[in-house]
């Protein structure tokens, strides 16, 4: 616990001024590697509904089973919603979703973007 009581949740961590400097000094210079092969940036959203990852990733693997963070939707349709645990599921959605094999753009993307699993914080992740 921290001086003030108040701490971040496990898994989670700030990244403070003089170290988000450089995460966007690696941010630029991938970009500019990326936009070079001819990769484009996609934006995916936070949270996706529930199902996608289950179908995606398998129902019984431990992402889906101990690691998601999801919760009910407050739409009439109480689907489950999560916040992402990885970003192919939602890549393949969006390409599907929107006929990116149909446009020039969509053909070679990256993603980049906060990733939620529920798990022990590793060193460097």
């Amino acid at each position: 616990m921290s001086k003030t009581g108040v701490k971040s949740i496990k898994g989670f961590h700030d990244i403070l001024p003089e170290e988000s400097r450089l995460w966007r000094t690696i941010e630029r210079k991938a970009e500019k590697i990326f936009d070079l092969y001819g990769f484009r940036q996609i934006i995916i959203p936070t949270l996706e509904y529930s199902d996608l990852f289950e179908k995606g990733v398998g129902q019984s693997t431990d992402i889906v089973e101990k690691e998601m963070y999801s919760f009910a939707d407050k739409d009439k349709d109480s689907s489950e919603i999560t916040l992402r645990p990885e970003g192919t599921a939602g890549v393949a959605r969006a390409f599907i979703e929107h006929s990116l094999d149909q446009s020039a753009d969509g053909k070679k993307v990256y993603y980049s973007g906060p990733m939620f699993r529920r798990e022990r914080p590793q060193k460097g992740r």
